[in-house]
């Protein structure tokens, strides 16, 4: 049982900083201000991204997490986000690594995020497809490593424990994020096509492809 569960945080350390690496990669070096949003414990602002920008304002609204980060470039502030605690057009970029997905007003983060952007700021997100084939692949992901689970059924079930409509990516808007247990992307990338110009989409970790993946990689520019 140790050992499972020491392969299983290796496992799990292995992806996320493999996706905290790539991520950063795919924001760049944009230069200037940047705000980070639901920060965490500023692992990413502070070891992935600190050298790309002049000063980031990094925003979590635990205490507890926001207390811990540190960082000479980083700024912490404790707050939720939306709306984004920021005067108008503010910030050359915003990210938002491991974090649309909790929040429950994706269209008000987008709008507050598109504001609070100088006229040819950009936005990146990380997305996890929590429906369709990378849904399903995160599910039996899921299984594997506690599959003891009483949330997760029992036997075969637990490998088809989908319906119709969640792989179709049907489930409903209010009923995704925290209070479903599939999130359904599609809704953010059309608030963020809706919002911004310019929008680029790419797959992780198999970056040429659309799927199968975990994870999309999203920026858009506000110009």
């Amino acid at each position: 049982m140790y050992a499972s569960g020491v392969g299983r945080d290796r496992l799990l350390k292995s992806f996320h900083s493999g996706r905290l690496s790539d991520f950063a990669s795919f924001v760049g070096e944009p230069g200037g201000t940047c705000l980070s949003v639901g920060c965490g414990t500023g692992v990413f602002e502070t070891e992935y991204i600190s050298d790309s920008f002049d000063t980031i304002y990094a925003v979590e609204p635990k205490r507890n997490r926001i207390e811990a980060v540190d960082g000479e470039s980083v700024v912490p502030i404790q707050a939720a986000s939306p709306p984004v605690p920021f005067e108008h057009e503010s910030f050359d970029c915003i990210v938002a690594a491991g974090v649309v997905e909790h929040i429950q007003d994706e269209r008000g983060f987008i709008e507050a995020a598109y504001d609070s952007l100088n006229p040819t700021g950009e936005i990146y997100l990380t997305i996890p497809i929590e429906v369709g084939v990378g849904g399903f692949l995160r599910h039996l992901g899921r299984c594997y490593v506690d599959p003891t689970n009483e949330a997760i059924p029992d036997g075969k079930r637990r490998y088809f424990d989908y319906t119709t409509d969640e792989l179709r990516k049907r489930v409903p808007r209010e009923k995704h994020a925290r209070r479903h247990r599939y999130y359904n992307y599609t809704y953010l990338l059309d608030d963020v096509r809706e919002r911004f110009g310019d929008v680029e989409v790419r797959g992780w970790p198999f970056a040429p492809t659309r799927l199968p993946n975990l994870i999309y990689f999203v920026s858009a520019k506000k110009a």
